[in-house]
């Protein structure tokens, strides 16, 4: 099955936040490999601690946490050129 391609949801984009961008994915990268690539998921007390702390909702906050542990699902897929011939099972 083909997955759908992406289309950005706007084509906005404010320069000045390039740099944090840039750190947001820096952090990323160190959490995957401080975990190992199995990142679990925070405790809900930890969740609301941070929605109440950083002025977000807590199910964003899940909704992003929970993003990050579908990281395969992203991987680029081999897909077959074309169909070469039939082979049964049995």
């Amino acid at each position: 099955m083909r997955r759908m391609t992406f289309e950005r949801p706007t084509d906005h984009y404010d320069e000045r936040l390039y740099s944090i961008d840039e750190k947001i994915c820096a952090l990323l990268k160190e959490r995957k490999e401080l975990s190992g690539g199995d990142p679990g998921f925070p405790h809900d007390e930890a969740i609301y601690k941070w929605a109440k702390q950083y002025e977000f909702y807590p199910d964003y906050l899940n909704s992003l946490f929970s993003s990050m542990m579908d990281e395969e699902e992203f991987k680029p897929r081999v897909e077959p050129t074309e169909f070469k011939k039939h082979v049964p099972v049995f």
